[in-house]
Order: structure tokens, then C-alpha cells, then sequence
């Protein structure tokens, strides 16, 4: 069977011609088409006629290669199955090799980082101390220089700086942390009232940067003076899990959110 409109019309052109060429009854033992009248001889000669002209123009034209849509049946689902099986390999052997080194990521370059990056996260989630978190953060660091002294591709720098901003998000939050422990109001603060108010003046572009809520109550000298809660702190956790996610997706070969 022709696999192109312009070898359709050309197999079907040819047929009919002959068919209008002949004298008598053409076919076999079980079947026989009857003899054609003249004018029945003339239509479907023309037909073929005009079948024929319509390949030649199929192929001038360029358009040859248009597919003759077939009856689908299991053998011809099978065909298209294994054709679309084949291609989807091609494309994907082919995004690969078009990979630059820039874009591939060595997992195991990172497989130190990603395991503290994960122990880090999930023990802030369940509930940390001041001490641990800085423990966790520090060992942190240390296998981010040690992932960062191997990498080299662009893709694999991406990586590095995004723990890199977790990291320091971290800090920032043992910065805080570190503050709402010594001028806690309720505790140390009456003993340091100006210290207590320089400090959170200080952190007055952290707690605007991350929008940590400030609550306000009247020192022993009657000076109206401001605080932080520990439940604040993990607005700042937030920002730096979604730089540990977006990083480890890509270690995994994910699309980050």
C-alpha cells in the first residue's frame, strides 16, 4: 500500500485507467467486475486521468509526502506505538547529549551537604535549640566548602550559592535568637533597658527585611520598649528552607518550585 496522498492517487489513477482501457469483465474465479459501457468507460477513464494529474501535482508541489491515513487496527497501533516509542528515545537521547557541562550536576559532589542540609531542616521543623541550631548551621558551612572546593560547572556554582543564602539566613536567625535571649524583657531586659533598645534598633532592617512582629511593653523606667517572640524566628527559618529546597531539587535533577 502506498504510504503518501501523491502514491495514492497515482496507484488509483493507474487503476482506473486500466480498468477503463480493457474490453472485457476483469477479475478472478470468486469475483468478476462487469464490462463498462462507453460512458461509464469515459468517467472513470477521466477519473483516472485526473487522479494522475493530482500526484504529478502532489509532487511538484512538494507536498508528495503527505501520509495516507489508514484504518487504525491493533497491527497498525502497534506500528505507531513503536514509532512514538522510538522518537521519544531520540528526543531524549539527544536533550542529553545537548547538556553543556555547565548544566550537568555531579549528585555526588553534593551528597555530604544535601544529608546535613536535610538533618538541618527536619530538626528546626520538629523543634530546636539556640545551641543546635548553631551546632547544625556550623556543620553546615563545613560541607559547603568542602562540596564548593569540586565544583565547577555553572549549574553546580547554582547549588552552592543557594545553601550559601541558607546558610547565612540561618545566622541571621541566631543573630535574633542570640538577641531575644539576652534582652528579653521579662528576664535581663530591665537590667539592660538601653542596651535592650539599641539592639533592636539594630535589628530594625532584619525584622523589616523578613516582617517579624515587635511586641511593645513598658520597662521598670516607664520607656516604652519593644521585644521579640522565639515563634518569629521561624519566618526567617521559611526563607531559608526555600533556598535548601530549591537547591536540593536541582541536586535530584527536579525543577525547582
Amino acid at each position: 500500500m502506498p504510504k503518501t496522498l501523491a502514491g495514492f492517487c497515482l496507484l488509483s489513477g493507474i487503476i482506473l485507467l486500466f480498468y477503463s482501457i480493457i474490453q472485457g469483465p476483469v477479475g478472478g474465479k470468486d469475483y468478476k467486475l462487469p464490462k463498462l459501457s462507453g460512458v461509464k468507460r469515459m468517467i472513470i477513464g477521466f477519473m483516472g486521468i485526473l487522479l494522475t494529474i493530482v500526484s504529478i501535482w502532489l509532487y511538484v508541489s512538494g507536498k508528495e509526502g503527505i501520509p495516507v491515513a489508514y484504518p487504525l487496527n491493533q497491527k497498525n497501533i502497534t506500528t505507531m506505538n513503536r514509532v512514538m516509542r522510538d522518537e521519544q528515545k531520540a528526543l531524549t537521547k539527544e536533550t542529553h547529549e545537548n547538556l553543556t557541562p555547565k548544566d550537568k550536576i555531579d549528585k555526588q559532589k553534593f551528597e555530604r551537604v544535601y544529608r546535613v542540609a536535610k538533618t538541618l531542616t527536619a530538626t528546626v521543623e520538629g523543634g530546636i535549640s539556640y545551641l543546635k541550631l548553631q551546632e547544625l548551621n556550623q556543620d553546615f558551612l563545613t560541607e559547603i566548602s568542602i562540596a564548593e572546593d569540586s565544583v565547577t560547572a555553572g549549574k553546580e556554582k547554582e547549588v552552592i550559592a543557594l545553601y550559601k543564602s541558607a546558610y547565612e539566613t540561618y545566622k541571621i536567625s541566631e543573630t535574633v535568637w542570640r538577641a531575644i535571649i539576652k534582652y528579653n524583657l521579662d528576664n535581663y531586659g530591665d537590667q539592660y533597658p538601653n542596651q535592650a533598645k539599641a539592639i533592636f534598633e539594630t535589628l530594625k532592617p532584619i525584622i523589616e527585611q523578613f516582617g517579624l512582629v515587635l511586641i511593645s511593653k513598658v520597662a521598670y523606667d516607664g520607656d516604652l520598649m519593644h521585644e521579640l517572640h522565639t515563634a518569629e524566628l521561624r519566618k526567617i527559618w521559611v526563607v531559608a528552607n526555600e533556598y535548601i529546597d530549591k537547591a536540593n531539587a536541582i541536586v535530584m535533577g527536579k525543577t525547582p518550585n
